[in-house]
């Protein structure tokens, strides 16, 4: 990706280390227009007290990486000069709602940069999966995060922000041809099997009896006669692993699929019924025989062809799921999206593109430190991504928090006067108080006065 030069210092004293460093990565991990794809979006309109499109990236990454609130966010961006003049925390809100469209831009930008690329024995190896963000606010509302993960990589390969009327499946991604995608029992449709067929790419999901249907492949008809018995089937397997052969129809179109059984032992499967059942107790739903029978097996759905991945290596396969579910827990945690505060459900999405543009930073600097510390050993050097990617973490925050002294408080205290004023009447504070009943003395004068107001 073309790289050029941001810094708004041409002709003016050398910028503060901190500023330099900020520079260097903006000129060397951001893409070259930037500052034009800002002003297309409409988030940076005018040079007003934000000099440029970088500087204002910096101010709305510290913002929600550091959980600031909006009147911290004001008194650090003049501080540490990236403000030519105190604006309000109300207006670098602005700023941030406004930006939304540039984040989400900038975030796709870096998610299609290329990257070391690390190929399968057909393709990519997709894992799909959604989770869901609330804020801690109620009027936030919640965001569904659709991820796919590349498990070869060990990264996010592609993500879409929607509300919770977005379901989750296949028919939205963008799939290569030799891809794989691996999926839960929400994807188990047949459109969304077709959808990854489509494309030439194989998919690999969960099994749902009750909402897929399956034909007999030597079926003169696609009726209901004809339908696979998935039960009948089941009852007569033993413990261990199980394949037959089907078809997936929808629309006239028939697509050849394998069913894999995993027939769980005994004990484990009754272990597996009970807490079905604890669990529809709970929700208040009944359990009809059918789907508690079905709960001591394991069926998976597969397009791949059997020459290279046999039964068990497909079982393997869909055992790796887990890798989504703690890329999940690793980015709520270093991120800390649980304290993701928004009164609104636009200033909740323009905060997670801003977090989301951040975690891109985070994880292209997990990739150097990966290779740099694994000096060549590759998988015999592991190393814990949960810390190199809370090391990239505090590396970015430090680099955005930048540095100001008590010297640039006291230049600057009558700017900030207005950021510690309170707004609300409350009791008396501690020094109120010692000056509302001190003994008088003259040498106070107007002071007394002053701090005898319960609202100072």
């Amino acid at each position: 990706m073309p790289h050029r030069d941001h810094s708004p210092y041409w002709g003016k004293p050398a910028p503060p280390e901190d500023e330099q460093e900020w520079q260097a990565l903006v000129q060397s991990r951001l893409p070259a227009d930037l500052e034009e794809q800002a002003r297309l979006h409409k988030a940076f309109v005018r040079v007003r007290t934000v000099p440029t499109a970088s500087a204002l990236l910096g101010g709305l990454l510290y913002s929600v990486l550091s959980h600031s609130s909006l009147r911290e966010v004001a008194g650090w961006s003049r501080l540490i000069g990236l403000t030519g003049q105190l604006i309000s925390g109300q207006a670098w809100h602005q700023r941030l709602l406004k930006s939304a469209d540039w984040l989400l831009w900038l975030f796709n930008a870096l998610l299609d940069a290329p990257r070391w690329q690390v190929a399968g024995c057909f393709g990519r190896i997709l894992r799909v999966d959604a989770t869901h963000v609330r804020s801690r606010d109620k009027r936030g509302g919640v965001l569904r995060l659709h991820c796919v993960y590349d498990l070869l990589a060990g990264r996010l390969a592609s993500l879409q922000v929607s509300d919770l009327h977005t379901g989750e499946g296949f028919a939205h991604l963008l799939v290569r041809a030799g891809d794989i995608v691996v999926g839960d029992g929400a994807s188990s449709r047949a459109k969304e099997v077709l959808a990854v067929a489509a494309a030439q790419a194989y998919a690999l999901v969960r099994y749902s009896a009750t909402h897929l249907p399956l034909y007999a492949r030597s079926a003169p008809a696609w009726s209901r006669e004809h339908r696979v018995d998935v039960v009948g089937w089941l009852r007569s397997l033993s413990p261990g692993l199980s394949e037959r052969k089907a078809l997936v129809v929808e629309a006239g179109q028939e697509l050849p699929v394998r069913l894999i059984a995993v027939v769980l032992p005994q004990e484990q499967a009754q272990a597996l019924r009970r807490q079905k059942l604890r669990q529809a107790r709970h929700k208040g739903r009944p359990l009809s025989d059918k789907a508690l029978f079905l709960c001591g097996f394991v069926l998976l759905l597969t397009t791949l062809p059997e020459t290279f991945w046999s039964t068990q290596r497909v079982v393997e396969l869909y055992r790796a799921r887990w890798h989504i579910e703690v890329f999940f827990k690793r980015l709520k945690a270093v991120l800390d999206l649980p304290r993701l505060c928004a009164q609104t459900a636009q200033s909740a999405q323009a905060m997670l593109y801003a977090l989301l543009v951040g975690w891109m930073l985070i994880e292209e600097e997990v990739e150097h430190l990966r290779r740099l510390m694994s000096d060549g050993e590759g998988l015999a050097c592991p190393l814990s991504d949960w810390r190199l990617a809370r090391l990239a973490f505090s590396g970015l925050r430090k680099l955005l928090e930048g540095h100001w002294n008590w010297q640039k408080v006291r230049e600057r205290a009558p700017e900030l006067r207005r950021l510690f004023i309170e707004r609300r009447r409350r009791p008396l504070r501690e020094h109120q108080r010692r000056h509302r009943f001190a003994p008088p003395d003259p040498g106070l004068g107007d002071l007394v006065v002053v701090f005898s107001c319960s609202s100072a």
